[in-house]
């Protein structure tokens, strides 16, 4: 008895606190409307509330309408999904009709995937549709995207594609799959893409398939880039290559050949092994390959290889792609000590016999975070071809702060030298920033001419 006295008290407060913000809903106080969306978040529970609620939807004022229901998205209340469905279909105004759809996105399921999917196919809500989509639930609705991908405009159908890595819907994989050797380019790309977010290493074979179907040029290395960046969820790196290999054995040679490429950005000793025998080919074609195999490596493990076939290539092409190769990897930070990856890049440099390559080279001794890089650079700001590459690797270093204090001073005079001689007005600026202790949130350099 006492309990039923009790409820019934409870509900007798929540009417009355119904009965008094359902006219603020329309109020022309900006104020009181805010109170009462407020309300609608947070003081009303109970389903009958919520029905109420959105009872009041169709009698309000388009702005009121937007707010209630922001309000009733954030309130998550499954059983207004009926009414602002019926709102969506029936009100004219079209901002309206943009927050019914985000408050259904939150408060809908299975069903209102047709509906997002028809709202994207127009470029003035697509974005909306596509966010709508991002966080809707329900059991079948990455199942439901994957589908209609491959059924509506390829542009939309890539965006749909890249939907599903966001929403990391692993479970759509071989659907992926099959759409990585469809007939459409943009729907291979983007289903490579995804695949690069969500698949695991057991599906390289697969990924294959992908590359090969890709057409040569940049559609072909985007796919290669995209199996290798799943190659490298194998933990050992001497590894990472052999699910590719594998499934190479039983391909005809033009097959092989075709991604030997996407081997060497693999890397790994198996697979240095197998390229370098494609190098070594006397095949022009086998070698034109392997060559382009080896400058795609992912770390510095085959920079003697580069700097002999530099050396010793008798195509210029090759010891031009040898050489871009070596400046881009002698940097990088794959285990070797600054001191080494200074030492391979000085190496580089000497190399060089064209102004365009020394200055990359320049420029990429940014990457190598120590003081002697620092007293590397200082000599080649009196280079006036090197001049700005070396300014702008400067600004590069001096942007780590934990390198840039303990050794201040040096830092100091490097940014004054930058400063005094260095034409990019965007280098310039950060060297000042720097020269105050201050952190650079903007552009690392002016564009290239």
């Amino acid at each position: 008895m006492l309990c039923g006295t009790a409820f019934q008290a409870a509900r007798a407060q929540d009417d009355g606190m119904l009965e008094m913000i359902v006219p603020l809903l329309s109020s022309p106080d900006t104020d009181m409307r805010a109170l009462a969306w407020e309300q609608v978040r947070t003081g009303l529970p109970g389903k009958e509330a919520t029905l109420a609620l959105v009872a009041e939807l169709e009698k309000l004022e388009p702005d009121a309408q937007i707010g209630l229901l922001r309000a009733l998205a954030d309130r998550k209340d499954k059983a207004a999904r009926d009414g602002i469905l019926a709102l969506y279909k029936s009100t004219k105004n079209d901002e309206v009709r943009i927050e019914a759809a985000i408050a259904l996105s939150y408060l809908g399921g299975n069903d209102e995937v047709p509906l997002f999917l028809e709202l994207a196919k127009s470029e003035d809500t697509r974005e909306t549709a596509l966010g709508c989509l991002r966080r809707l639930q329900g059991d079948t609705v990455t199942q439901q995207i994957v589908h209609a991908a491959g059924k509506v405009d390829p542009n939309l159908g890539a965006q749909l594609i890249a939907v599903l890595a966001e929403r990391r819907a692993i479970e759509t994989v071989p659907s992926l799959l099959d759409l990585a050797v469809c007939a459409t380019p943009e729907l291979r790309k983007a289903a490579m893409q995804s695949l690069s977010e969500l698949a695991g290493p057991e599906v390289i074979p697969q990924m294959a398939r992908g590359v090969l179907r890709a057409s040569p040029g940049p559609e072909r290395e985007a796919a290669e880039k995209c199996l290798a960046a799943v190659a490298q969820r194998i933990s050992d790196p001497n590894r990472r290559a052999r699910p590719l290999l594998e499934a190479m054995l039983p391909m005809e040679s033009r097959d092989q050949l075709a991604l030997l490429p996407c081997v060497g950005r693999i890397g790994g000793k198996l697979a240095l092994q197998i390229v370098l025998s494609a190098v070594e080919h006397p095949s022009p074609k086998a070698h034109d390959v392997g060559v382009t195999a080896l400058c795609n490596w992912p770390d510095s493990s085959p920079a003697d290889e580069l700097i002999d076939l530099y050396l010793t290539d008798e195509h210029d092409v090759h010891k031009r792609r040898a050489l871009r190769a070596l400046i881009r990897i002698a940097p990088l930070p794959d285990g070797r000590s600054e001191a080494e990856r200074l030492a391979l890049l000085k190496r580089v440099l000497e190399l060089c016999r064209h102004e365009s390559d020394k200055r990359l080279a320049v420029a990429r001794a940014g990457a190598i975070r120590s003081i002697e890089t620092l007293r590397f650079l200082m000599p080649l700001t009196e280079n006036e071809a090197l001049r700005e590459d070396a300014c702008f690797a400067i600004v590069e270093l001096a942007h780590h702060r934990d390198l840039r204090e303990p050794n201040k001073e040096e830092f100091d005079a490097a940014l004054d030298r930058v400063i005094e001689v260095a034409k990019d007005p965007i280098v310039v600026q950060r060297a000042q920033t720097y020269k105050k202790g201050e952190t650079w949130g903007g552009p690392k350099r002016s564009e290239r001419k």
